[in-house]
């Protein structure tokens, strides 16, 4: 009889802790859906800077969620009577890993960046260059990207990093 008290207990505490991890993580994601949408909606874009080359709105977006998510894994550690340095040494693992994650998603930003100081040609707006059989005109240069159109009225947009693996040659500065 105490056994069957205790293993549906026990399955109560389950059944619990499942639900409020799957609540937290629709909740999670709906509340980063609607900041992301809500930002774009009253054009936040043109306020916010391009971050790594995703849009403010989306980075702020994943924010909220995983906010949200961090919280619903404690309140769920909560529920299995999981508190204090075990509590802890979970939210410090999770803080690691989307430390790590965000660390190896701004790599490629990383790498135009230094690419972009350490160019050997200096190439501005309204700049003719060549590369690979192809000739454009610079429309926007930035830390991370050059922007330019081609004789054929084509837009490209080439990453500040692999500019030295097209070997591109200013023809004209205007």
């Amino acid at each position: 009889m105490a056994l069957i008290e205790v293993l549906s207990g026990t399955a109560s505490k389950i059944t619990s802790a499942i639900a409020i991890f799957l609540i937290g993580m629709i909740i999670g994601r709906i509340l980063g859906r609607i900041l992301t949408l809500v930002l774009i909606e009253y054009e936040a874009e043109r306020f916010l800077k391009k971050i790594g080359g995703a849009s403010a709105a989306f980075f702020f977006g994943a924010l909220i969620s995983y906010i949200v998510y961090f919280i619903t894994i404690l309140i769920t550690l909560n529920q299995f009577g999981i508190r204090n340095i075990t509590a802890i040494s979970v939210s410090s693992i999770i803080v690691i890993v989307i430390f790590v994650s965000a660390i190896l998603g701004t790599r490629d930003l990383i790498q135009n960046v230094l690419a972009y100081f350490a160019q050997k040609i200096n190439l501005k707006k309204g700049d003719i260059v060549q590369f690979s059989n192809k000739k454009g005109v610079i429309l926007k240069r930035d830390f991370v990207k050059v922007k330019l159109k081609t004789k054929e009225g084509d837009i490209m947009i080439l990453p500040n990093s692999g500019l030295s693996e097209i070997n591109i040659k200013k023809i004209k500065t205007l």
